[in-house]
């Protein structure tokens, strides 16, 4: 006597091909499209054709990356005077990540200038003032050094400006305070990429950007 053959689990495959069509469809009518076929999986592991949206390319989910730049940028600064001080400040972190010698040295006379005309700035608090000087002197005295020396002192100018930035926050232009771990020291920036003007081109990316609250 014959052994008739097991039936082939049809239900189950037509089951899952309707879920896939349910499911292509909804994200059709979520985007306004006109459906055509959907190529689904059969139960042999084959493409196959059905009715729902051919040719449609699924929306990619949302990201969820945390961006950096986004949660520790901020505005600054409130006024001309404060601006020019965390500008060249931050000019000056980017031609020392250039290992640019001329670019530093033009760096360190903008800032030293800036803050200096920031301490006789009637729009800045007196505290303001106080980190204005120590920040153009701190910049004067690197001025004509190498690139190796500017960059021991640029810690102490970095907390200087940190300090004056929380101080004068506002306007429009978005920086960033970034932390270089293999120095433990900070800097300011304009860039979500790090920029790190401790070691130039030798290590341009080393550092994390940071809440500037935590550059102290």
């Amino acid at each position: 006597m014959r052994t008739r053959p097991s039936p082939r689990p049809v239900f189950s495959s037509v089951l899952m091909a309707m879920v896939c069509v349910i499911g292509l469809s909804a994200c059709g009518s979520q985007s306004g499209s006109n459906p055509k076929d959907a190529v689904v999986v059969g139960s042999g592991g084959g493409l196959e054709k059905i009715a729902g949206l051919e040719g449609q390319a699924l929306a990619a989910p949302p990201a969820t990356q945390d961006d950096p730049f986004a949660r520790f940028a901020f505005s600054c600064c409130k006024t001309p005077g404060a601006t020019a001080v965390v500008s060249g400040a931050v000019d000056l972190a980017e031609r020392l990540a250039a290992d640019d010698q001329p670019g530093t040295d033009a760096a360190l006379t903008a800032l030293q200038q800036a803050a200096q005309a920031a301490t006789q700035a009637s729009d800045l608090s007196e505290n303001s003032k106080a980190l204005a000087t120590g920040v153009g002197n701190a910049a004067g005295a690197l001025a004509g050094k190498p690139l190796a020396d500017v960059r021991e002192g640029l810690p102490t100018i970095s907390l200087g400006v940190a300090a004056f930035a929380r101080e004068n926050m506002g306007g429009d232009k978005k920086v960033v305070s970034a932390f270089c771990p293999m120095k433990s020291a900070h800097w300011m920036q304009r860039k979500g990429d790090i920029q790190n003007p401790f070691f130039g081109q030798k290590m341009p990316s080393c550092g994390t950007l940071e809440d500037v609250a935590d550059a102290k």
